[in-house]
């Protein structure tokens, strides 16, 4: 049988001393001092990722929605590319490409495809060092169209 005073010594049942608590104290701030710079770039990571899903999306919604307007009889290029702005302009993208396949839309055409390219380096909110300038969120849609 053990005896009680081995199973609940009485070191734990103490008052902590005033120099135990400034060592905790010290502890804590060399704790904070490690994992804060962690957690801050986990953070400005995760808001880059976001924001790179972000310009994918609305690339692709850009695409299609100016696809969209072409398809129907009677539109034209300008109408495409008017729609596929306004898309664009709802996120502000600064230097967006918008590239209309073919790029007079005739009566007779069967198709149109329009690709919408959004450069990452110059779009995100925090400057991020490790984007290349070639990045891009891209995206194309192709819709055959109505014809008379």
């Amino acid at each position: 049988m053990a005896r009680e005073d081995t199973m609940f010594p009485r070191k734990s049942m103490r008052r902590p001393r005033p120099h135990d608590q400034r060592a905790r104290a010290g502890a804590v701030a060399v704790e904070f001092a490690l994992t804060f710079p962690l957690l801050m770039a986990y953070f400005f990571a995760m808001v880059v990722l976001i924001q790179g899903h972000m310009f994918k999306s609305t690339a692709d919604n850009a695409a299609y929605e100016g696809a969209r307007a072409g398809i129907i009889a009677g539109a034209d290029a300008d109408e495409v590319r008017k729609r596929a702005e306004e898309v664009l302009n709802t996120i502000r993208t600064k230097g967006a490409q918008i590239k209309i396949e073919p790029e007079v839309i005739l009566p007779a055409t069967p198709s149109i495809q329009v690709s919408v390219s959004i450069p990452l380096k110059n779009n995100f909110w925090v400057h991020v060092p490790f984007v290349p300038d070639n990045w891009a969120a891209a995206s194309t849609i192709t819709l055959n169209r109505e014809l008379d």
